[in-house]
């Protein structure tokens, strides 16, 4: 035990090998053979991760930090939405703001150097948000990493590529509803005087609309004498062109009993339903759009109520009413041009839903007008 041990890796400089090496208690005489060896691994990982993720200079000989790995990831979030401001909606800065603000209360004190992807996969388990929103939030703070990586020069690699997300359970999902869980749901509206929530319902239903959609529809967007509402192009989910929803009669006739008056142009730019004031009530023909938060709220508040399972959402309202519609003989076509697909994959999505709802029974056929069995 006489020779002492290093850990060392060779560089070049003006054309001379040089060596960097590292010894710090790994010689110490009362070690044994088996302890120097264990030691020696853990030198030899921790400069193989300072190779990785830092700075070496080859003139000085010595690994030096760089300007953001010392920083708290608390500066570092805070000087980013300050940029990332300049360049998003202001929907989008919003949802970059309520994650960044959790994944820094989450890392309180922490450096962006001890930040890995055991803190990024413990910190996702602990938000209790839908899946979906566990996938945006998975985008926005990528972004966030490679901007530190680009920008800021980090010399770390991001956390967040290849993690997958655990859902928490129970999740949401957009499930179909039965009749009897529909007749509850409206019987509910009806007993509070809900008006504003059962329309939603019924136009999410039996317009296939989606509610952000709809609280984006203004008066002058209806043409009901056509049984259709035109959204213009930029307000429907898809922004790069308009969108055609077709009204059935039943839902015409209901919504010609709200005692709106669609046709006058003193309304037109009015939201469907809106509120007259920021802070005001909720309303049919408002000069403000209603927020989704409050119709997610009030239906929310609606399945603690009537205990309506947790894992069934107001968009499965649409899912629903599709389905009915093929129960009720319609084709994928018809449900193609409702929902405002371009492809007819998208509308089979209701179909396979079918077969969650529908008995096989139903699917025996009494007679068969196809060819002659004998």
């Amino acid at each position: 035990m006489s020779q002492k041990w290093y850990v060392y890796f060779y560089y070049n400089l003006n054309g001379k090998r040089l060596q960097f090496k590292e010894y710090s208690g790994l010689n110490n005489k009362s070690d044994g053979l088996a302890q120097r060896k264990q030691r020696a691994v853990i030198m030899s990982d921790a400069l193989d991760r300072k190779l990785r993720e830092r700075a070496f200079n080859i003139t000085t000989g010595k690994f030096e930090n760089t300007a953001a790995e010392g920083d708290t990831v608390a500066e570092l979030i805070r000087e980013y939405l300050v940029i990332i401001k300049l360049k998003v909606t202001k929907e989008t800065y919003r949802n970059y703001t309520t994650l960044l603000t959790q994944f820094r209360n989450f890392v309180t004190g922490q450096t962006l150097r001890q930040v890995n992807k055991q803190t990024v996969r413990a910190f996702f388990k602990s938000l209790q948000v839908k899946p979906q929103s566990k996938r945006s939030y998975r985008t926005y703070l990528s972004v966030f990493f490679n901007w530190l990586i680009e920008t800021k020069k980090a010399p770390i690699s991001n956390p967040v590529l290849g993690l997958k997300i655990e859902p928490n359970l129970p999740t949401e999902r957009h499930r179909v509803y039965s009749k009897e869980e529909v007749k509850r749901i409206l019987s509910y509206c009806d007993s509070r005087n809900d008006k504003i929530l059962k329309t939603v319902i019924y136009m999410v239903y039996g317009a296939q609309i989606r509610l952000s959609e709809l609280l984006r529809i203004k008066i002058g967007y209806f043409q009901l004498d056509n049984n259709k509402i035109v959204m213009p192009k930029g307000t429907s989910k898809i922004k790069t062109k308009s969108r055609t929803i077709l009204i059935d009669e039943p839902i015409k006739e209901y919504l010609l009993s709200l005692g709106i008056k669609y046709n006058d142009p003193q309304f037109s730019d009015m939201y469907f339903i809106g509120k007259n004031k920021l802070y005001s009530g909720n309303q049919f023909v408002g000069q403000y759009p209603m927020s989704k938060h409050t119709i997610d709220a009030r239906f929310k508040e609606l399945k603690r109520v009537l205990g309506v399972e947790i894992n069934k959402t107001l968009y499965g309202f649409k899912h629903t009413g599709n389905v009915n519609l093929i129960v009720n003989g319609a084709e994928l076509l018809e449900l193609m041009f409702k929902n405002g697909h371009t492809k007819i994959s998208q509308t089979e999505t209701y179909a396979r839903q079918l077969i969650e709802q529908v008995p096989e029974i139903k699917y025996i056929r009494k007679k068969r007008d196809d060819l002659e069995f004998k």
